[in-house]
């Protein structure tokens, strides 16, 4: 079976994207707790945060995130091209990843 890698230029253009998606949710949840008077800040934090650390891995879990999916990248297990990787796997892949950019 031949293995398909993406381009490093689909690949930077995905992460773009991604991460401009992340801009606009943060500014949604900022918007939306501006109608709640006294949010806590510990619930400002959780839900930046938790979208920061989440989005990725939770999606990579699925095969994809949002633009890999437009993109056609899908992330699967290497000793397996036909299986997703477990949750796990997402979030060492993602340590890794930005430990090393």
């Amino acid at each position: 079976m031949q293995e398909k890698y993406q381009l490093v230029l689909e690949r930077v253009q995905a992460i773009t994207i991604d991460i401009c998606l992340i801009i606009v949710l943060m500014f949604t949840f900022t918007i939306t707790l501006e109608y709640f008077e006294n949010a806590p800040n510990w619930i400002r934090a959780s839900l930046f945060s938790g979208l920061f650390l989440l989005y990725e891995p939770i999606c990579s879990t699925f095969g994809a995130t949002l633009e890999n999916y437009f993109l056609d990248i899908r992330v699967r297990k290497n000793s397996n091209l036909g299986k997703q990787i477990n949750l796990i796997q997402a979030f060492i892949r993602y340590f890794f990843k930005m430990l090393f950019g």
